[in-house]
């Protein structure tokens, strides 16, 4: 039974950091598009233009910080080779009969 445990914990762990990784990804890049058509358009009010400022140097900030110890990059790619070792750990663990 523990065994089945430790897959299903290494898939979770594997889906998660796909979305947790992809998703501020995503979330980060349509930020920067959304703020980039703002900015562009002529006659958008300052209020509008002050905000789409701050959230595109928010993002910015956040996205070139994603390969740093707690960025969103390194997570993701920890949280996927934690899932891939716990999941080859309970292949190996059926393959040769221990519980």
């Amino acid at each position: 039974m523990r065994r089945s445990r430790a897959a299903v914990i290494g898939w979770i762990l594997l889906a998660a950091a796909a979305l947790f990784a992809g998703g501020t990804e995503y979330a980060l890049q349509r930020d920067l598009r959304q703020a980039a058509t703002v900015l562009a358009t002529p006659g958008a009010p300052a209020e509008i233009r002050a905000s789409a400022t701050y959230h595109s140097v928010h993002a910015e900030r956040q996205r070139r910080a994603r390969w740093r110890l707690t960025g969103h990059g390194t997570l993701g790619v920890l949280a996927t080779v934690a899932g891939i070792a716990v999941i080859a750990s309970s292949r190996r663990r059926i393959s040769t009969g221990d519980a």
